[in-house]
Parts: C-alpha cells; sequence; structure tokens
C-alpha cells in the first residue's frame, strides 16, 4: 500500500515537473507572438491540427493495442506527452514520453518500445523524403537524414537478423562449458529476446497501416505548414519543409517551426487545462 502511494507521489510529481515547465515555455513564447492576428483561418489550421494528431494518435494506439489501456486513459496520456515532447527543445520530451507508457503500463522498456517504434515509422518517411530532396536537388545529405536513415537500418536489420543470431549464440555459449559469463551472457540475450518479441507483438500484421497513418499524418503536416505560410504571407517551398524537419532535430531557431511549436503548444495547453480542470471539479485522481 505504502509503494502504491509512493509511486502516485512520484507520478504526480513528475507530471507537475514536465507539464508546468512545459507550459513556462509556452508563457514565454507567447510575449514573442502576442501581436499575432489570429483570423477565422487560423481555426482552420486548428482543424487539420486536431486531424494530424487523431491519425497520430492512431498510430500509437496500434502500436499499444494489447495493453489493452482504456481510450480515454490513453488519450489523456497522448496528449499531455505530444503537448510536453512538442514544447520542450531537444526532443527531451520523449523521456517523459517513455515513462508515461511505461508507467501505465507498469513496464518501461515496454515504454521505450512504443516511443522507439512510433519514431521508427517517422524516421522510414522523413528520411526517404529527405535522401529524394537531396537527389532532386543535387544537395548533400545532411546530418539529420544521416542519423534518421542509419537509425532505420540499424532497426531493420535487427528485426531480421536477430532471431537467427538469438539461436546461434545461445547454442554457441550452452555448448562451450558454460561459465559464470556465458550464463550472464545467456541471461542477457534472454532479456533482449523478450523485448524483440515485445516489439514483434506491437507491429504484428499492423506494420502497412501504420506506415499509411504515418504517410498521411506528414501529409497533414505539411499542408498545415502550407497553409499557416500562406495565411502570414512566408514564403514556403519543399526546401523549406526539409529545413523545417532539421530544425525539429536541431533544435535551431526557425520561423515556421516556431510558430507551428507556438500554436501546438497553445492548442494543447487548452485542452490539458480543461481535462484536469473538470478532473479537479469531479474530484477525480490520476
Amino acid at each position: 500500500m505504502k509503494n502504491k502511494k509512493m509511486n502516485y507521489f512520484i507520478y504526480i510529481i513528475v507530471n507537475l515537473i514536465f507539464i508546468l515547465t512545459s507550459m513556462s515555455f509556452v508563457v514565454i513564447m507567447y510575449k514573442r507572438y502576442e501581436n499575432m492576428k489570429f483570423s477565422y483561418q487560423f481555426f482552420f489550421l486548428i482543424i487539420i491540427f486536431v486531424i494530424i494528431h487523431i491519425l497520430k494518435m492512431l498510430r500509437q494506439y496500434l502500436i499499444l493495442m494489447e495493453e489493452k489501456i482504456p481510450i480515454k486513459e490513453f488519450i489523456k496520456i497522448y496528449i499531455k506527452t505530444t503537448f510536453v515532447s512538442i514544447i520542450l527543445p531537444f526532443k527531451s520530451g520523449e523521456i517523459f514520453k517513455i515513462y508515461s507508457y511505461g508507467s501505465k503500463m507498469k513496464n518501461y522498456k515496454k515504454g521505450i518500445l512504443a516511443v522507439l517504434i512510433d519514431k521508427f515509422f517517422d524516421a522510414i518517411l522523413l528520411v526517404s523524403l529527405m535522401v529524394i530532396y537531396s537527389i532532386g536537388y543535387n544537395e548533400e545529405l545532411s546530418l539529420v537524414a544521416i542519423l534518421l536513415l542509419v537509425f532505420s537500418i540499424s532497426i531493420f536489420i535487427i528485426y531480421f537478423t536477430f532471431n537467427s543470431t538469438y539461436y546461434y549464440l545461445n547454442k554457441f555459449l550452452i555448448l562451450n562449458k558454460p561459465n559464470n559469463k556465458s550464463l550472464y551472457l545467456l541471461n542477457f540475450i534472454e532479456k533482449l529476446k523478450i523485448g524483440f518479441d515485445w516489439m514483434k507483438e506491437m507491429i504484428r500484421n499492423r506494420a502497412f497501416l501504420l506506415a499509411i497513418l504515418t504517410i498521411f499524418a506528414w501529409v497533414s503536416e505539411y499542408f498545415f505548414i502550407k497553409v499557416f505560410a500562406s495565411i502570414t504571407k512566408i514564403k514556403f517551398v519543399f526546401s523549406d519543409f526539409v529545413s523545417y524537419i532539421n530544425a525539429a532535430f536541431y533544435g535551431l531557431n526557425n520561423l515556421i517551426l516556431n510558430s507551428y511549436i507556438f500554436i501546438s503548444g497553445i492548442v494543447l495547453m487548452s485542452i490539458i487545462l480543461i481535462i484536469y480542470g473538470l478532473k479537479y471539479l469531479k474530484g477525480g485522481k490520476r
């Protein structure tokens, strides 16, 4: 009982730290954008924004479908973790995402795998776009593109070679006079096998659907940025979208990215305040 209360207390503290820190970033950004004129066209942007995140939320839900997280709880976790992930720089918000999903499933390793798989589908699409751009415009691949390519290829290699490597090492270590070191290695690769089986279960029979959701989500995001650029009269071509992707990974100052982050922050923060406000009024927990 004490452990349960302590875990709940830690959960609340971690949530407060990440969410309040993210909200403070939004407040700081608001001072920079407070003179921005919001016309009726921005409601159209919000609709596109909602579509983007419905698609991304469906993708994440499909990955964690076997965990049977209640849909209401899942939506709450998705909204707050996405808010933190978008606002905090250098992808540091992904730590909160791993923690939140891991805490709900009571398995942080599965939380790590769920986030990695989610990012893998993004990486495949983005690296494809960046390679096409590099070839079409005769540009060198950016560091982000190279890192995404290495990450994608590594995941593919692990996925298609893990089982054969596992069985070979298992047999080799058992047949060659087991000692403390080999027993340690056997235990280690057994844990890797458990993790690999979890990963396979998360994408079994749904990889194609996950890929389709990823494509539609990024097409919607491109459309969002295109419309925003049109409304604010900012020049925007495909090369600017590549710059937008690079800036997102590097944490660089980019007008369109900063505007997207600000709009996302305002929308998601408003939803979070409504959700937790209603929960507080009802006297609910977690």
